[in-house]
């Protein structure tokens, strides 16, 4: 069960170490970013624990200046699904 996304606001262009809290999580579990606008996001897990999931997180350079609103959503071993709406704020200045 995903309870948050701790950190969740980046700029374009950059990478931002982010933290995923809940609870059950196992290694094999699928995280994805859905629904923003500009370029897809880059997840890398770097650490599963029961409670929580390490992420490095990349916005690429490229589409319309302002903030973007991602939704993250999070499947695990078992198919269930859950999705944090506007879960992550992407921002490009200019």
């Amino acid at each position: 069960m995903v309870t948050g996304l701790l950190d969740g606001q980046m700029d374009v262009a950059t990478t931002e170490s982010m933290t995923i809290s809940g609870s059950g999580f196992a290694e094999g579990i699928l995280i994805e970013f859905q629904g923003g606008s500009g370029p897809n996001l880059t997840v890398e897990v770097i650490l599963i624990e029961t409670d929580r999931i390490d992420l490095l997180i990349t916005a690429k350079l490229g589409g319309p200046a302002g903030v973007r609103l991602w939704n993250m959503l999070v499947m695990g071993l078992d198919g269930q699904t859950t999705t944090l709406l506007n879960a992550l704020i992407v921002i490009k200045l200019q």
